[in-house]
């Protein structure tokens, strides 16, 4: 036996192993030398005898179950794949599903309209209604003064903390 054809057998019992047509490395070498003894016959390299007509037939059963093998994990990939083709369409539909409900949701609606509060009316305190409107404007513009003015808004002076209170430099 040559090189190439011991490279042959080992790369397709290789091959045969990893479609899982043979359950260990012997068997599959064993199917493999039938495989390549049978080709080597069908070519006219070797004389037939009656062990390479055994070693045919044998060779022929095992192809025969290789085949029925690969057509039964093939019918089985088709079911399995139709089935998650399947169960993606519906996981699908209900992304989307759960999408339109999120955006309903989200979504802002007409509010409807608050009630003005009854405020209750006293004959003598209509003059100071009059003025209460004046000093809640006045409030209003106070306090934004005050925010403004507020440390933590940046209003804030290199002047008015001092450097060393930031970085510590040693032993103090």
């Amino acid at each position: 036996m040559s090189v190439e054809d011991i490279k042959k057998i080992n790369m397709l019992a290789q091959e045969l192993l990893d479609h899982g047509i043979s359950a260990s490395r012997d068997d599959a070498m064993k199917q493999a030398q039938e495989m390549l003894n049978k080709q080597l016959a069908d070519s006219g390299e070797e004389k037939s005898t009656a062990a390479d007509t055994e070693t045919s037939m044998k060779a022929d059963d095992s192809t025969d179950r290789m085949m029925n093998m690969v057509r039964r994990s093939k019918e089985y990939m088709d079911r399995e794949l139709v089935k998650f083709r399947k169960e993606m369409e519906t996981i699908k539909a209900e992304m989307n599903a759960v999408k339109q409900k999120v955006e309903s949701i989200n979504k802002p609606g007409p509010k409807p309209p608050m009630p003005p509060r009854p405020e209750p009316v006293d004959k003598g305190s209509n003059q100071q209604q009059n003025q209460q409107p004046q000093s809640q404007q006045q409030q209003p513009q106070q306090q934004e003064q005050k925010e403004e003015s507020h440390p933590k808004r940046g209003n804030v002076n290199s002047e008015d903390v001092s450097i060393e209170k930031m970085f510590y430099y040693g032993n103090k």
